[in-house]
């Protein structure tokens, strides 16, 4: 009877011997997103500069470095919380360094001389790792502390980033209704979803970011596309002086928000249709996730029986 040989490493070689294996060094993955965190006066400029940098795939403005919890813009201007008005940017290394931002925020930073209870400090919130990256500059090097997100109103305050995805109805209106503007609104009873029942996810037009459900959508009687509900209120920006509702991720104007809606929470996002795009692929995900919950309750039932 034949023996088999896999417990001897090498007896299907010739003469019994072993090839050596090179060893190969293990390399470090570079994340695809890393973040860092600026203050250089206003923030809402320093976010503008930053958000159109190279390299740079999110920003996000707040409050860092003070000893008060869950500060307002208020509290930050009165001096007494010792927070600063910080940028915080997510960036891909591969595209751009940590120092190379540095450089850039070096150059654009406010440079006067604030009083030492302003909020308008300058200052580079860096991990230990961060600072052994850096050159030697004239900012001062902060650690890192909890970051409290602004107020949806200072977020992209004074601008809008430029379309990746756009998909619109009308190019023309789009360009006058939802671009540069933050009052005016698409002709009333003209929109293309506002009288279309398709069941499916509703996305801002610019970047493709997912932000209704069509499950949320109601006829309010106002002539333009209403919902009840977001899919999640981080993606939206909501300035309650302005009613103006806005694309968290790229700032592009939507609509605006009363609180005359069928729900408890009474939420009304009167949405200009030019604004929106729409994806019926998208539901196939949620009708397998209803099918999944009946198959589970039908199989607990089904346990349920057989225990008795």
């Amino acid at each position: 009877m034949r023996s088999s040989c896999a417990p001897y490493k090498g007896c299907y070689q010739k003469g019994g011997k072993t090839k050596k294996t090179k060893k190969t060094k293990k390399t470090k993955k570079t994340k695809k997103k890393q973040t860092s965190f600026f203050a250089g006066g206003c923030f809402w400029g320093i976010e503008k500069k930053f958000s159109g940098l190279k390299g740079v795939l999110e920003t996000q403005v707040g409050y860092m470095g003070g000893d008060y919890e869950d500060p307002t813009y208020e509290d930050v201007c009165s001096g007494q919380t010792g927070h600063m008005e910080t940028v915080k940017v997510t960036y891909d290394p591969r595209i751009i360094s940590y120092p190379q931002l540095v450089d850039f925020f070096m150059k654009i930073r406010d440079k006067k001389y604030y009083e030492p209870k302003s909020q308008y400090h300058s200052a580079i919130f860096c991990t230990d790792n961060q600072r052994g990256k850096l050159r030697k500059n004239k900012a001062k090097l902060l650690p890192i502390t909890k970051f409290y997100v602004a107020e949806d109103y200072h977020q992209k305050y004074n601008f809008q980033k430029p379309c990746t995805k756009l998909d619109t109805e009308s190019f023309d209106v789009f360009q006058k209704i939802c671009k540069n503007n933050s009052r005016n609104a698409e002709t009333k009873n003209k929109g293309k979803y506002l009288f279309d029942h398709t069941k499916g996810i509703y996305s801002c037009a610019c970047c493709g970011t997912s932000l209704y459900d069509s499950e949320d959508k109601y006829d309010s009687g106002s002539g333009w596309p209403a919902f009840s509900a977001s899919l999640s209120d981080d993606r939206l920006l909501f300035n309650p002086k302005s009613k103006e509702v806005r694309c968290a991720k790229c700032g592009l104007h939507l609509g605006h928000r009363t609180f005359d809606g069928p729900t408890k929470t009474k939420i009304h996002d009167c949405i200009n249709s030019v604004c929106l795009s729409f994806d019926l692929k998208k539901t196939h995900i949620k009708e397998l996730t209803e099918k999944g919950k009946a198959w589970a309750e039908a199989a607990s039932l089904d346990m349920i029986q057989r225990t008795k």
